[in-house]
Formats: C-alpha cells, sequence, structure tokens
C-alpha cells in the first residue's frame, strides 16, 4: 500500500480503572505505518479510569475525552467520532487487550471492504473457569446474529468515515448488542463486512457472576428489540441449538441462558 489512510482509535471505557492501563500501552505499541491518533472517551467513569489514562499518554498522540454524565457505550463511541477527521475509525474497549499488529491488519483488510472486523481471542484473559461459562467466540469467521448474517464485535471493528456516517453511527436506542445492530444495518445498505484474521483482541469475560448475568439479561432485552423489527421470525440457528443444549446440561449456563430469556420477556419496545 502507498498510501496509508488517516485513522483514530476509539477507545470506549467505563470504571475500567483496573484494565485501561494495559489496553492503551497496547494500543500505543502499535506500529501502524501511517498517521493514526487515540481517542479515549470515559463514559463518566466513578473510578479512577480518566486518572489512568492521563497517567499511561506518553504524547499528544493520546486525546482523553471525559463525559460528565454517562450516556451509554454506543453514544460514547459517537461523541469520540465526532472528535475525528481521520478517513477510518477503528473501535475496541478499555477492558479487553489488543494484540501487536492488530491496527495494521484491520486497515489492510478495510481497502477492500466497507467495514471489517477482527478475530477475538478469549483464552489469554480468562480463566479456564471463566471460559466455560459462556461458548467461545469463533476463531477462523466473524460471529453471526440471529438471522445468520456475520457481524464483527465492537471491540474489534473498523469503518470508513463516509461509511459511519452514512449508517449514522451507533444507535443508542439499543440496550445491547450495538455492534450487531451496525452490521445489520451496513447489510440492508449493501456495504461489505471482511474478516481480518491476523488483527487479534483479547476478550475480557466478565468474572463475577453477576455481571455475567446482567450481561446475558441485557443481550436478550436486545434480541427481542431485533426480533420485533424484523418483517419475518428468523429461522432456528445454531447458536439457539446451542443454548438450549446447554440449558439442560450444565447449572451455570442454565443461569445464563433463564437470564437471557428473562430479558427479552422483558422488552416491549420494539423500536429501533
Amino acid at each position: 500500500m502507498t498510501t496509508w489512510p488517516t485513522v483514530s482509535v476509539i477507545v470506549a471505557a467505563r470504571n475500567a480503572a483496573s484494565t485501561i492501563e494495559a489496553q492503551l500501552d497496547a494500543v500505543q505499541s502499535q506500529a501502524y505505518p501511517g498517521l493514526w491518533n487515540i481517542l479515549a472517551v470515559d463514559d463518566a467513569s466513578t473510578d479512577t479510569s480518566s486518572e489512568k489514562v492521563r497517567r499511561v499518554s506518553t504524547s499528544d498522540q493520546l486525546t482523553l475525552i471525559t463525559l460528565d454524565q454517562r450516556v451509554g457505550q454506543a453514544s460514547a463511541r459517537n461523541r469520540a467520532a465526532e472528535n475525528s477527521c481521520a478517513d477510518v475509525l477503528a473501535f475496541t474497549d478499555g477492558d479487553d487487550l489488543v494484540h501487536p499488529g492488530w491496527l495494521q491488519h484491520l486497515v489492510e483488510t478495510l481497502v477492500g471492504a466497507d467495514l471489517v472486523g477482527g478475530a477475538i481471542d478469549d483464552c489469554r484473559l480468562n480463566s479456564d473457569k471463566v471460559r466455560r461459562r459462556r461458548p467461545p467466540h469463533p476463531r477462523d469467521q466473524l460471529p453471526t446474529d440471529i438471522e445468520g448474517r456475520p457481524y464483527a464485535l465492537g471491540t474489534n471493528l473498523a469503518i470508513w468515515r463516509t461509511n459511519f456516517n452514512q449508517l449514522r453511527g451507533w444507535t443508542d436506542r439499543m440496550i445491547a448488542g450495538t455492534d450487531v445492530d451496525l452490521c445489520r444495518r451496513a447489510h440492508a445498505q449493501h456495504m461489505t463486512l471482511a474478516y481480518a484474521p491476523g488483527a487479534v483482541v483479547s476478550y475480557r469475560i466478565p468474572t463475577s457472576r453477576r455481571r455475567l448475568l446482567a450481561q446475558n439479561y441485557r443481550w436478550g432485552q436486545a434480541d427481542a428489540q431485533t426480533r420485533r423489527s424484523l418483517p419475518h421470525p428468523p429461522k432456528p440457528t445454531g447458536r439457539t441449538r446451542n443454548a438450549t443444549y446447554r440449558l439442560l446440561t450444565r447449572s451455570d449456563s442454565t443461569l445464563r441462558v433463564l437470564a437471557y430469556a428473562a430479558g427479552r420477556l422483558s422488552t416491549a419496545d420494539p423500536s429501533l
């Protein structure tokens, strides 16, 4: 590639004081050949996340955006995007960890597509016990939504700014699953979503059972929102069959699936 596009890496965080330093160190260590910067957005954290960001900032390449009131992850990402004029927006989260070469692999793949997602590693940041609490992310392809279409996780996604603006950014009306929603809208506009296996992010699974159940409850709510917006009910997928199997065979997964089901049943607002 003769000319590399400019990039803004957007790192969203809320109460990530225990993890944000390692993530920003990993982001700042990226060897991207073009011009790029980092926008860390603190969604009104009640811990010392902002102080940790200032501590690891080694140059004016990293800008901290602090929000006085909590707006949610989608809106926080949109606020950061408004502060960028780069050609490409790359997204990751403050509690995960990007691998060396992550950014370059994302952009190289994005050149032939409209948006791109990378690989998710479940092993590095999670113990065996924690990993058993939920199905692993696929390593050889992107995950799929309830209609069987691929999507990129929000912690490992890059998109051309023009396409991001065309999609009007992240949807803050979604309870959860904003990455699924963004890719779903991209598919609807016939945008191409590519997979960059060399762009790896280690994903952190909640260690607290309470947080894990709350996460699955929100996913159930988001799933209900999405299903009610579809013209036809989606066909059963492998994810549904896997959830049923785990419900019948493992008590820990039973709690997780029940939380997900409760979230679906509790959501009456179909608007997206």
